[in-house]
């Protein structure tokens, strides 16, 4: 058990669940089930890949194989510390495979941010780049680790890994699904209740705080934020340009888009240009959503008119005109 975690009372579980507000399913439940439904839909692209649902889920379920062999199991904290790479929609739902909790944060977090979360939740995993633009993790690596001795499962993503070092493709490289049987990963699967996603909390100039949230009640935010309230459906795109270790990122797009079998297109940018060239190489006739930071907070909108939010100022965005030279709303 989490320490400092307050469990739901049963009654209240068994009331949301009649109610249908809960659905007695955790994250790793959804993304089997868009998996299931559709193989070969893509569901996943970044700047370098692009994956159907079934490419993703044989990736997510051979890290997560991995990550047990390494003794990540239920219950154990796992930082996430990705851009909005492939990697990190790959790494989230390993984690959430086998009962472990998920603990995201954005690539500009410091050694003091992140060795106080560590502690806090007494983490035992942490997967994060060697390198990403001009940073260099590894004086940040031995920092943190030097405060937390439990966090022994150094796992480093992106190119440059050095040689005997934990990487997260070999992990998933050395691991053959078909010496696993098809159920193997099921004796991992954690309780709806349980779990699953501890949030740092902002906005103080205090140390933040780890905010448990369990499946059920995370999935129940995303089914009424993103299937009910946006309107999402499998025929959406669902453009990320929010940093892929955000809450907003995660509700409406890693989490978000496989609860209604969206595609996730992580955009590794805030430059306009780069937006714009985004949107007109993967509209291709689907209705298009996207959800990006801008100087008012987060806005949603697809060019066919159909409205969907517009962050803090709630002002209407229901076309989007985008060409090289930048985008233009009305």
């Amino acid at each position: 058990m989490l320490e400092g975690f307050v469990p739901y009372k049963k009654e209240e579980i068994n009331s949301y669940r009649a109610q249908g507000s809960w659905l007695g399913l955790t994250v790793a439940d959804i993304f089997d089930r868009a998996a299931a439904k559709y193989p070969d839909q893509e569901g996943l692209v970044d700047g370098k890949n692009r994956y159907t649902f079934r490419q993703l889920q044989e990736k997510v379920n051979r890290l997560a194989i991995a990550l047990t062999k390494e003794g990540i199991g239920k219950g154990d904290g796992v930082l996430v510390q990705l851009p909005n790479w492939a990697e990190i929609v790959i790494a989230y739902y390993a984690v959430q495979k086998i009962g472990a909790m998920t603990l995201p944060l954005v690539p500009r977090h410091s050694v003091n941010e992140i060795g106080y979360l560590a502690k806090l939740i007494n983490a035992k995993g942490w997967i994060v780049p060697w390198k990403y633009r001009k940073m260099e993790y590894e004086s940040i690596i031995e920092g943190v680790t030097k405060e937390n001795p439990q966090l022994t499962r150094i796992i480093l993503a992106g190119e440059d890994v050095p040689s005997g070092m934990r990487s997260l493709e070999g992990l998933i490289s050395q691991v053959k699904v078909q010496d696993y049987p098809p159920d193997y990963l099921d004796k991992f699967r954690p309780a709806p209740e349980d779990p699953c996603t501890l949030l740092p909390t902002g906005g103080t100039t205090g140390f933040p705080k780890a905010v448990p949230r369990t499946h059920e009640s995370y999935l129940n935010n995303i089914e009424y934020i993103v299937a009910r309230c946006m309107e999402i459906d499998n025929k959406d795109n669902l453009l990320v340009m929010t940093p892929a270790g955000h809450n907003l990122a995660l509700v409406v797009g890693i989490v978000g888009a496989v609860f209604c079998g969206a595609k996730t297109v992580l955009l590794d940018s805030a430059q306009p240009e780069d937006f714009c060239a985004v949107v007109e190489k993967e509209n291709r006739g689907y209705c298009w959503s996207c959800v990006l930071w801008g100087e008012n907070g987060t806005v949603g909108f697809r060019p066919t008119g159909r409205l969907l939010r517009c962050g803090r100022e709630r002002k209407s965005y229901r076309r989007c005109s985008c060409s090289r030279a930048g985008y233009q709303n009305y």
